[in-house]
């Protein structure tokens, strides 16, 4: 069974621009059961993730581990390395209200 790392919530800069520490674990992909329970780290570990090739995604309802929201990705300042990046969703919508999906910068704080 393959797996997923989830988002579950986010911790901010003092500014509340940047992230920078996710509370994530990591879940089956068609399942409601934890492989690896969520735990607060560095962003710097999603982003490893990210680069490694994993998939990320938000979560939307943690007491339902299949419903998950937009992918995470890296993106890089300019001038920059990925390594050095920060991390956001990519905007998507509800397929049956069309409504907006939180984006990560939505998440509850950890």
């Amino acid at each position: 069974m393959s797996a997923v790392n989830l988002i579950g919530a986010v911790r901010r800069d003092v500014s509340g621009a940047f992230i920078t520490h996710v509370s994530w674990g990591i879940a089956g992909e068609e399942s409601d059961t934890w492989f690896r329970e969520p735990s607060t780290t560095g962003v710097n570990e999603i982003v490893d993730r990210i680069l490694a090739g994993d998939s990320v995604y938000t979560l939307l309802d943690p007491k339902d581990l299949t419903r998950t929201g937009p992918p995470v990705r890296v993106v890089a300042a300019e001038g920059e390395s990925a390594s050095a990046g920060a991390v956001e969703s990519i905007e998507a919508y509800d397929s049956r209200s069309g409504e907006a999906l939180p984006t990560l910068m939505k998440l509850p704080a950890c």
